[in-house]
C-alpha cells in the first residue's frame, strides 16, 4: 500500500482512484464498512484509496476541544494496510483546507487528485 502525503501530483501516483474519505480515527465497524463499499467495487484499473487528514480536524476549528486520539496514524495505517487499499493519501489538515467550502474541496482536491468516484 502507498502512503502518500499532500494533494497535489498525485495523478502518476494513483490511477483513476475510488475513494473513502474521514478522518477514520478509530476504524470501527462503521468504518469498516465505508471502506469495504470501496474495496467491494468491481472496477479494474482503478486504484482503491482512503483519503484521510492530520492532524484531526478539531484540533485546528477547536483547539479548546481538541479531541483524545483513538489511535495513531501508524496505526491507523497498519489496519488500512490490512484491509488490502491501494494506497492512502493523508491530507495535511490546515486553515486553508478548513476555510474551503464543499463546492471548491471537490474543485481543488478531490478533481485535482482525479477521483472518481467517493464514500
Amino acid at each position: 500500500m502507498k502512503v502518500l502525503y499532500g494533494y497535489k501530483n498525485l495523478q502518476k501516483k494513483i490511477k483513476d482512484p475510488i475513494a473513502a474519505i474521514g478522518i477514520f480515527d478509530g476504524i470501527h465497524l462503521g468504518h469498516k464498512r465505508v471502506i469495504k463499499k470501496v474495496l467491494n467495487l468491481d472496477e479494474p484499473g482503478r486504484d482503491k484509496i482512503v483519503i484521510t487528514f492530520e492532524p484531526h480536524p478539531r484540533s485546528i476549528l477547536h483547539p479548546e476541544k481538541r479531541p483524545l486520539r483513538i489511535m495513531s496514524l501508524e496505526h491507523r495505517l497498519l489496519i488500512l494496510k490490512k484491509m488490502g487499499l491501494d494506497a492512502v493519501v493523508i491530507i495535511r489538515f490546515t486553515d486553508f483546507i478548513a476555510s474551503l467550502s464543499p463546492e471548491d474541496f471537490v474543485k481543488k482536491i478531490l478533481i485535482g487528485m482525479n477521483v472518481k468516484k467517493i464514500f
